[in-house]
Formats: C-alpha cells, sequence, structure tokens
C-alpha cells in the first residue's frame, strides 16, 4: 500500500471527529491538504501521536479552534473577485436605493468571513456609495481565531493584492507595511461566531435574519454535502423578498435546493430570493385592507386583533414601514413587540428608544424586556443588556434563551463563573423539555439546538479552566 494511503488511513479518525462536531468535509482529493494540515496544528499542540492528539481535541476546543484554521484555506483578500463587488455597487445597491425610504436600514451578512477582509470590503464599497451611515454589516465565521484577527482589523500587503490597495488605501493607515482600517469601516462590521453546519438561523440572537446580501463564498465547499440542502434553506430564509445571495463558482449549486431565482452576471451565477414571494405574502395584506374599505371602516378604528395581523403579515413581507406604521399607536402588547421588531430592521437607534419608552407601558412584559435586551447587545451595550435581561428572568425564570444569553454577556464581561450558571441552567432548562419544541421569544430555535449550544459552551468553558488552573 503506498505510504500516502497509510497517512491518510491513520488520520482519518481526526477527519471524522472534525466532521462530526464541525460539519466540516474534507473530500479524498482534499486529503493531501488535510493531513498537511493536521501535521502543521500537532506540532503546535505538542502531541506526536495521532491518537494523542485526538484525544486532546475532544476535550480541549481551544487546540480543535486551531486545527480549523489549518484546515480550512482562509484564501481571502480585499476585494477579491472584484466583479462581484462591483456588481453590488453598481446594480444591487442601486436597486436597494430606490425600492427603500431614505432611513431604512440594509442589512449585509459576510457568511464564512475567514479575516475579514471580505466584510470589509463590503464596507468600504457602502461608504464609497454614501450608504454605510444606514447600513448594518453581519460578519461570521467558524474559526474563533480568524474573527480575532478580523476585529484587530490590521492587514499586512499580501491582503491588499490585486485592486486592493489601490481601494483600501483612502480608508486605511499604513505603518512598516501595516495597514490599519480607519474607525468608520472597523466599526460598520459586528463579527459572530456562527457554525452553518450546525446552528440555527436565521435568528434574532445571531441578527442573521432579514438581509438584504448575503455574501457565502468558498464556504460551502467545506460542508457535509448532506448538510447543504440545509444551509440552502437556511440562507434562503434569511434573505428579504428580493434579496441576494452570493456564492463562488467553486460552490455547489443551489437553485434546486431551495427556491432561488438565478441571475446570470459577468460574475457568474447569482441566487435572488423572489419577490413573488413576498406578493403571495402580501395577498392577505391586501385582501384585509380591502376588506376594510368595503365596509367604509378607516384603518384607525380597525380592531386591535386585525392591526396585529396586518403587522405581522407586513413583517414577514419585508414592508418594516408598513408593518411599523400599523402598529405605531396601539398600546396592544403583541402589537407593541411588532412595532420594536419592524423598526429594528431600518434603524437600531430608533427601535431602542421605542423598546425604552414602550415598556413602561407593559413592564411585565418579557418579550419586549428581551427585544430591548437583543437591541443594546447589538449596540455593544453590555452592562445595560445584561440588566434588561437579569429583569427578564426575573419575570420568568423558565425563559431558557434569556439564560442563554445571560451566559453569554457574563462571558464577554469576564464573568466565567457567572457564565457558567447561567449556562448550565440554560441546559438543564432544555433537558427537561421535548428537544424539537419551539424555544419561546425565538424565531426558529428548538430546545434541541439551544441545548447543544449551552452544553457547547460549558465544554469551553471547563477548558477554560483547566488551562488557567
Amino acid at each position: 500500500m503506498p505510504e500516502n494511503a497509510n497517512v491518510k488511513i491513520r488520520e482519518q479518525p481526526i477527519l471524522d471527529f472534525v466532521q462530526q462536531r464541525t460539519g466540516l468535509y474534507f473530500h479524498n482529493v482534499q486529503h493531501a491538504h488535510a493531513v498537511t494540515a493536521i501535521d502543521r496544528a500537532m506540532q503546535r499542540a505538542g502531541p506526536t501521536d495521532s491518537t494523542d492528539y485526538l484525544a486532546r481535541l475532544e476535550v480541549d476546543f481551544t487546540t480543535l479552534d486551531d486545527l480549523v484554521v489549518e484546515l480550512v484555506v482562509a484564501e481571502t483578500y480585499f476585494f477579491r473577485f472584484p466583479e462581484q463587488f462591483q456588481f453590488l455597487a453598481v446594480t444591487i445597491l442601486q436597486a436597494l436605493i430606490r425600492g427603500r425610504n431614505q432611513d431604512a436600514a440594509m442589512r449585509f451578512w459576510s457568511a464564512g468571513c475567514a479575516t475579514g477582509e471580505e466584510a470589509y470590503s463590503l464596507a468600504i464599497v457602502l461608504r464609497e456609495a454614501g450608504m454605510l451611515g444606514r447600513s448594518h454589516i453581519l460578519a461570521t465565521d467558524i474559526s474563533k481565531p480568524a474573527l480575532e484577527h478580523a476585529r484587530r482589523a490590521i492587514y499586512q500587503e499580501w491582503a491588499l493584492r490585486g485592486d486592493g490597495r489601490q481601494r483600501v488605501a483612502p480608508h486605511s493607515a499604513c505603518t512598516d507595511g501595516f495597514h490599519q482600517l480607519a474607525p468608520p469601516i472597523r466599526e460598520a462590521v459586528h463579527f459572530a461566531h456562527v457554525n452553518l453546519a450546525f446552528d440555527v438561523y436565521p435568528s434574532l440572537v445571531t441578527g442573521t435574519g432579514n438581509q438584504d446580501v448575503i455574501f457565502c463564498r468558498n464556504v460551502l465547499i467545506y460542508l457535509d454535502p448532506a448538510m447543504i440542502p440545509r444551509v440552502a434553506s437556511s440562507l434562503f430564509n434569511c434573505l428579504v423578498p428580493g434579496g441576494w445571495l452570493i456564492t463562488a463558482a467553486s460552490d455547489p449549486e443551489l437553485d434546486q435546493l431551495a427556491p432561488f431565482e438565478t441571475v446570470e452576471t459577468p460574475g457568474g451565477v447569482y441566487y435572488r430570493r423572489p419577490m413573488e414571494l413576498a406578493t403571495a405574502t402580501q395577498r392577505p395584506i391586501a385582501e384585509l385592507e380591502s376588506s376594510f374599505q368595503s365596509q367604509a371602516v378607516p384603518l384607525d378604528d380597525v380592531p386591535p386583533h386585525s392591526e396585529v395581523e396586518l403587522a405581522r403579515q407586513a413583517l414577514l413581507a419585508g414592508q418594516y414601514d408598513r408593518a411599523a406604521e400599523l402598529t405605531a399607536t396601539s398600546n396592544q402588547e403583541e402589537a407593541c413587540c411588532l412595532h420594536i421588531k419592524a423598526l429594528a430592521n431600518s434603524d437600531t437607534d430608533l427601535a431602542q428608544a421605542a423598546c425604552k419608552r414602550i415598556i413602561t407601558r407593559h413592564p411585565l412584559s418579557v418579550e419586549l424586556h428581551y427585544l430591548h435586551a437583543v437591541l443594546l447587545m447589538e449596540q455593544r451595550c453590555d452592562q445595560s443588556a445584561l440588566n434588561m435581561i437579569k429583569r427578564v428572568l426575573f419575570l420568568d425564570r423558565s425563559q431558557v434563551i434569556a439564560h442563554l444569553t445571560l451566559g453569554a454577556l457574563q462571558r464577554r464581561s469576564g464573568d466565567l463563573a457567572g457564565a457558567y450558571k447561567a449556562f448550565r441552567n440554560a441546559r438543564d432548562l432544555c433537558q427537561a423539555r421535548d428537544a424539537a419544541q419551539h424555544v419561546p421569544l425565538t424565531e426558529d430555535e428548538t430546545f434541541g439546538s439551544v441545548g447543544r449550544t449551552a452544553q457547547s459552551q460549558l465544554a469551553s468553558l471547563d477548558v477554560l479552566a483547566e488551562a488557567t488552573e
């Protein structure tokens, strides 16, 4: 048997473990790279035997993160595939400008952002178009070390090859060959850890819903083929009607896996969520409004439950201004929650101010307090968000997602003991419920998925505690 065949067999348990934990999948043609990556990661970790290394991976999240960095080729640089950014600037952004109110927020997601060059390229395009101030950019990756690198926003010359140097220069400062991005570009991008294979999205917690444009390039090629249909469907559901998904030529085709429209462009085939789905969703709105008009009932006099139904349909259809308008004067708790969600898709600051005001009318509303906490988290007001989440739990200790959010905030602030307690509470509550049942205050999360997230956080904290002993 050839030597390389023996190597593949020896390393296969490690690749199987990585696939089980992360969803990453390596075809036979990728094995040579994978073996080299494992060798490099093993040298840093210490063990010289693959069995010992696998045992370390099973208990040490830091070691696993380090291996993921090696296995996934983070071949990225500023304005890679420039024709795609050109299409974004010339076609997509112009359509968004024409189709939205001047103050309406626009949402962009770099899914699989690696070390951040793609997300910051998006920010530069939006700044050049005068749209950065009304845009929200989310950047996610499976690799925590890559996200740490991205948050620093400091890059060497190699990351600026091609068109990158010329495009980045006006938005950065260079010192000794290191390019530090300017504050408006750095602060425009919000980074988060998301595993496309296993995490639930769209999600209010991660802010992955209601996206106008998703860049997911050279990411799907690393996922288990069996997971691609679910990922395609989830990405589709993350888009607003008319929203765009941009992948790379090497990624699998998705048009047969979700009801995308395909659009031929000079930069390749892009995917779009059809507008007619919005039309179908909007039909109940038109029918209800027509019914009200035929009965000569002014909209202001529509019964509250009908206003709520209209607003809910408008929100689902991506008609955020309409949903906000329908619920602006209602004092009904459900309508108030819909109002905040509608505003959050246009202006986070406005939504946060409105939520603060409305809560005084509904001081016992668990959902309003939770929405306020999420908005504060998005604005990086962690202490205020922490106080708000504690209010949620004071009102209802059974809210699983509140325990999980509390743990995330406490871990971010350095309160590891408090974070451990919160994650443990979330896990225990999930274990007592049907794994397939929907978790209150979330969009699509189940008790099973939230329980796995909580257990993963507990294991990570255990490893961190052992490392500091």
